[in-house]
């Protein structure tokens, strides 16, 4: 449907889910008096030779310049009336305008079509008074035995072994050279490789734990192997070789006994004191989960309260620069890019889901934020910046800075604006607390 503004028209089409196309219109009136002044402009600031400065003839300035101030007098009304059109409108536009068939003539009206993605627009009622069931943060018997456990594991030493072969879980420190065509091309010694690996240094080795398992010390085997695009001599990259392993020593992990020397060599006195520690540590955690567990169910319910399509492009290029993130993250910790590449499918199709379900979550949570009128204080910023200092060791200052460099600070005040979205909608919640089963908690003496 055709509105009509004082000075110029503009026709609004939906063309596909939270896109939109407006035909505008200027009137040619509005393009003269763009381009008279843009001229005046030019006249009082330039200077042309045999000319004192604003002086020099309408029609010399125009024949030198008329391209020029043409194209920017364009780009301006452009702009100018698309912004017009999106307020007249009430639209609120994501992501690049692409603005097509122009006709711009300096004789006519001027007339062009802007395409674009909008935010959906939905309505949300009851999201006060929701369902949720709050979990027990009591801690088991069991939760604290396997907490012990991982302390066990995390002790864990490689100790010599003597006489015996190659296990799965070994690491074995030894010899290795790599050979084409009968040519040793690199060797080293001495080096450290984890049989489970798949690897050695930066070789792949795919059936390496068959390759070693069963071996003994000075023993010597060998495989055919593609060296990948990751061997440090470019030359040899991705070529067939052949890799010779001679093992020199065998370590086994062994894992400490859940004891008094296990708690003493971790500083503590003795097993209880330890136990002790671990359960404080456990209720801790357990709370805090219990917490986080309400948030994710309120989140959950929104959800599942409304539904709306997203724009498809804003989706893809969030989907696409979080995949790359992640990406980035795998290879930071190591994940061979041959890895990565193989997952690259499954990782995009993940990161579409989980961007579909942030980016709808956001908006439920700023149409909360506006029908609610949350605001957030510079005071809450200011506290939410001291608390981020004192958790990294460093001063409110140097946060501040660093986020005002980054440009996150917008982003800090909208994570502090849906906690308090949250926080609201967990105060006004109908919670059930489930009740421990006595013989599972663990009580102090």
């Amino acid at each position: 449907m055709e509105k009509v503004a004082p000075n110029f028209s503009v026709a609004v089409e939906d063309i596909g889910p939270c896109k939109k196309r407006l035909k505008i219109e200027v009137p040619r009136e509005n393009v003269e008096e763009e381009l008279k002044k843009r001229f005046a402009e030019l006249k009082e600031s330039i200077e042309i030779p045999g000319f004192r400065k604003g002086k020099a003839p309408k029609k010399i300035i125009e024949k030198q310049y008329s391209k020029y101030v043409q194209e920017d007098a364009r780009n301006y009304l452009l702009s100018n009336f698309y912004q017009q059109a999106i307020e007249q409108n009430k639209l609120e536009p994501i992501g690049e305008p692409e603005f097509t068939d122009i006709d711009f003539d300096p004789s006519k009206p001027l007339s062009f079509q802007v395409t674009f993605e909008v935010k959906p627009s939905f309505e949300l009622d009851g999201y006060k008074g929701l369902q949720l069931f709050r979990k027990s943060s009591e801690v088991t018997p069991e939760e604290v035995q396997s907490a012990l456990t991982r302390t066990s594991l995390s002790a864990t030493q490689l100790v010599p072994v003597d006489g015996g072969e190659v296990l799965a879980q070994d690491q074995v420190l030894c010899d290795y050279q790599v050979e084409i065509d009968g040519n040793m091309i690199h060797h080293e010694e001495e080096t450290p490789v984890w049989v489970s690996s798949r690897r050695v240094k930066n070789i792949p080795v795919p059936d390496l734990a068959k390759l070693l398992v069963g071996a003994k010390v000075r023993e010597g085997r060998e495989t055919k192997v593609n060296l990948g695009r990751l061997f440090h001599l470019a030359e040899y990259r991705n070529k067939e070789a052949i890799l010779k392993i001679s093992i020199k020593e065998i370590k086994r992990p062994k894992v400490p006994e859940i004891n008094d020397a296990l708690a003493q060599k971790l500083g503590f006195p003795d097993l209880e004191k330890m136990k002790e520690a671990v359960l404080h540590q456990l209720e801790v955690e357990k709370k805090q989960w219990v917490e986080k567990d309400l948030e994710n169910q309120v989140c959950a319910r929104l959800l599942e309260m409304v539904n709306f399509e997203l724009p498809k492009d804003w989706i893809q290029r969030q989907a696409a620069e979080r995949l790359y993130r992640y990406q980035l993250d795998l290879l930071r910790h190591g994940v061979p890019l041959e890895e990565i590449e193989k997952k690259a499918e499954e990782l995009k199709e993940s990161s579409e889901e989980n961007v579909i379900k942030d980016l709808k979550l956001y908006l439920i949570l700023k149409y909360i934020t506006d029908k609610e009128k949350i605001y957030v204080t510079e005071n809450e910023v200011e506290l939410k910046i001291n608390e981020m200092a004192r958790t990294s060791g460093t001063t409110a200052s140097q946060i501040r800075r660093y986020l005002e460099k980054q440009g996150t600070l917008p982003a800090l005040r909208q994570q502090i604006r849906e906690a308090k979205v949250i926080s609201l909608l967990l105060k006004e919640a109908n919670i059930t607390e489930e009740k421990p089963k006595e013989k599972e908690v663990i009580k102090k003496e």
